[in-house]
């Protein structure tokens, strides 16, 4: 019943400052929605899910057609987080009342994101520990931030940690529902982050893996594989009828958003600085005095259906050119990305801010400690499989982060996945402080 107190008191108290944070920071009147926030306006205007192409144009021609309404229809974005903007402001209108309600409805998906991290936790820990993870979740304040914005961060926080509760949860026992469950979490996330559909692959590779590892000398390898084929199907139901209607569109197979060089590109080019800005301390961006060339390429595009694949065309020769004429300025530019995610990035001057600085960087080491520890316990307590599931995540995103750009929210994403581990660091420090000494991992 303690225990349960002082859970319930700090579910509370992260919903508080979600609120405080509304308060403080939030836009009410007028805030910045920008691509997902445009696209849902063009579908209540009845563009359907359209935009333009978010270039700096240098063509009076391209400008007229940039200030007239989209004619065809785009997969700039994934669609769940757009069509939430759309739903709220068809059934409550565009306007301050409804932007203020949606920050609500974000600070209240945060604080069930909180417990999210407490059960995720409960399963990789003991419970001390889980209330461990749990007290860090409601201190980083940079995740409660993100109850102020529109980008749908919120949502991809929670559904992330639910996805790696159900795949552990799937290896504890091998049920149709929770294989179901997964499949569902899987395709959600890939409809609110595009590049989820490979960790998704991933994970449902490492299941099959760890069943024909564990049922081979059984005779449930048939039933756990059916479990599993089913997982993916539903999985593979809840993505696929994008994927068709974006080949309906473009004529070519486009499984989720229709810029993925683009991303990469703006990690990989000569004003690249391992940060978000580049060496210049400004947004790198098509059409920016660096990159006019490129929007000359852009303006040079018929505007058509195939806008958006050309455009990203013109990108992926661009990436390819510069992997090619600066191979280990390429690799630099990874690497640098690599540090600026597990530390903090010093191009972005958001980062910059103590306060900021004094939050993300100590969660950071407690995430990496307590992961450490994880691991030395993984043999010991039988979480090999539970190891891999979660580890396969931070793996997969820091060389997705490598590959393309790094922008501070994705840093936000990925530490907030990892919150449930960060307890078991505290609790460490902890029995270290008090003894004096390291202690055996099990025993932490």
């Amino acid at each position: 019943m303690y225990n349960k107190k002082i859970i319930i008191g700090l579910l509370v108290a992260g919903f508080i400052i979600r609120l405080i944070f509304i308060a403080a920071f939030g836009d009410k009147k007028n805030p910045e929605m920008y691509e997902h926030g445009l696209i849902a306006r063009n579908l209540i205007k009845g563009y359907g899910l359209t935009m333009h192409w978010p270039y700096d144009t240098h063509s009076s021609e391209r400008l007229k057609e940039q200030m007239q309404s989209p004619k065809f229809e785009g997969a700039f974005l994934p669609p769940a987080n757009p069509y939430i903007l759309y739903f709220s402001f068809k059934l409550l209108g565009d306007r301050p009342g409804t932007y203020l309600l949606l920050m609500i409805i974000n600070a209240t998906i945060g604080t069930l994101t909180l417990f999210a991290i407490f059960k995720l936790a409960l399963l990789l820990a003991s419970e001390k520990e889980a209330i461990a993870s749990l007290a860090v979740a409601v201190l980083y304040l940079p995740s409660a931030f993100a109850v102020t914005t529109f980008s749908g961060s919120v949502f991809f926080h929670l559904f992330a940690v639910l996805t790696l509760y159900a795949a552990i949860k799937c290896t504890e026992a091998y049920k149709f529902s929770n294989y179901m469950i997964l499949g569902l979490l899987c395709g959600i996330m890939v409809m609110f982050r595009s590049e989820f559909l490979g960790f998704g692959m991933i994970l449902f590779l490492i299941l099959l893996i760890n069943m024909i590892l564990k049922r081979k000398r059984t005779g449930n390898l048939f039933k756990s594989t059916t479990a599993l084929f089913t997982g993916t199907v539903v999985f593979l139901m809840v993505i696929t009828p994008w994927a068709m209607r974006n080949y309906y569109l473009f004529q070519k197979f486009v499984p989720v958003v229709s810029h993925p060089w683009h991303e990469i590109w703006r990690g990989n080019n000569k004003m690249a600085s391992g940060g978000y800005y580049g060496i210049n301390k400004k947004s790198i961006w098509v059409g920016v005095k660096e990159f006019y060339y490129l929007a000359d390429r852009f303006d040079s595009l018929d505007y058509n259906q195939n806008f958006e694949l050309a455009s990203d065309s013109i990108l992926k020769e661009e990436v390819i050119a510069y992997v090619h004429s600066h191979p280990m300025k390429t690799i630099e530019l990874s690497l640098m990305r690599i540090l600026f995610l597990w530390s903090f990035d010093p191009y972005t001057p958001r980062t910059h801010n103590a306060a900021y600085l004094l939050i993300s960087i100590p969660t950071i080491f407690l995430f990496i400690f307590g992961a450490f520890i994880f691991i030395r316990r993984i043999k010991a307590e039988g979480k090999l499989i539970s190891g891999a599931i979660i580890f396969s995540f931070f793996i997969f995103y820091t060389i997705v982060v490598a590959t393309i750009h790094l922008e501070p929210r994705y840093q936000v994403y990925i530490l907030n996945t990892g919150l449930p581990l960060t307890g078991i660091g505290l609790m460490k420090i902890g029995l270290m402080i008090r003894k004096g000494k390291l202690s055996e991992p099990g025993n932490s």
